[in-house]
C-alpha cells in the first residue's frame, strides 16, 4: 500500500511538475508579447517625444525670429520720432529766438 501510494504521489507530482513547466512556459509567451508590446508603446512615445521638442525648436526659432524682426523694427521707429523730435524741437528754439 505504501509503495502504491508512494508511486501515485510521484506520479501525480511528475504531471504536476509538467502543468507547472507548460504554464510557465505559456506565461512565459504571454510576457514575451506583452513586453514587446510594452517596448513597441515605449518606442512610439519616444518618437513621439522626438517629435514634439521639434516643434517645440521649430517654435522656438520662430518666435526668436519674429521677436528679432519686431525689435528691428520698433527700433527704427523710435529713431524716426527721435528724429521728428529733434526737428520739432528746432523748431521751438527758432520761434522761441524769432523776433515778436
Amino acid at each position: 500500500e505504501a509503495e502504491r501510494t508512494s508511486e501515485t504521489f510521484s506520479t501525480e507530482l511528475h504531471k504536476l511538475r509538467e502543468e507547472v513547466r507548460g504554464l510557465t512556459q505559456t506565461m512565459g509567451n504571454e510576457g514575451s508579447s506583452r513586453l514587446g508590446e510594452v517596448n513597441r508603446l515605449l518606442e512610439l512615445l519616444d518618437r513621439q517625444r522626438a517629435a514634439a521638442a521639434g516643434r517645440a525648436a521649430q517654435r522656438e526659432q520662430f518666435l526668436e525670429a519674429s521677436a528679432a524682426r519686431a525689435t528691428s523694427s520698433a527700433e527704427a521707429q523710435l529713431r524716426a520720432a527721435q528724429g521728428e523730435c529733434r526737428h520739432l524741437q528746432a523748431k521751438i528754439a527758432e520761434l522761441v529766438a524769432a523776433p515778436a
